[in-house]
């Protein structure tokens, strides 16, 4: 993809949960190991205990700052959330089955 990775949600080309339904599905995901990256910054984080992450971690304000978007993966690839710099697209949660 050319544009933002979210985009697989805005244009539908996903199953995802969005806003709220999104957020409650990120708050009530069992999280072990995750991946953490912005968009277009060339680094990734590596969570290996994830269990207590929480969205407000997340620095959801200061990431507007910076017009970056961030993605929380699951490490064995289950599911995915993304928080974008738009305040009215996302956040998602994808779930992979």
């Amino acid at each position: 993809m050319d544009d933002f990775l979210w985009h697989l949600c805005s244009w539908k080309k996903v199953k995802c949960l969005e806003k709220e339904e999104a957020i409650e599905a990120f708050k009530n995901q069992t999280k072990h190991k995750c991946t953490t990256f912005y968009q277009f910054i060339d680094e990734a984080y590596f969570l290996e205990n994830a269990k207590t992450l929480t969205i407000e971690e997340l620095s959801y304000v200061d990431y507007h700052m910076y017009h970056s978007d961030i993605y929380i993966m699951d490490w064995d690839s289950k599911w995915t959330f993304i928080m974008t710099h738009e305040s009215e697209c996302g956040p998602y949660f994808i779930k992979n089955v």
